[in-house]
């Protein structure tokens, strides 16, 4: 599975994709301070 990462930094905003495992992924989503992760089925 592929994952796009936003991170900020210095008040730019980075992306990348990565890819991870789908055990990797926490539970919830932008409510629980996690990013909100859009998996690409």
């Amino acid at each position: 599975m592929q994952a796009l990462i936003l991170e900020q930094q210095d008040g730019k905003t980075l992306s990348s994709v990565q890819t991870i495992d789908a055990s990797q992924l926490p539970q919830g989503g932008c409510d629980s301070g996690y990013p909100l992760v859009q998996p690409q089925l």
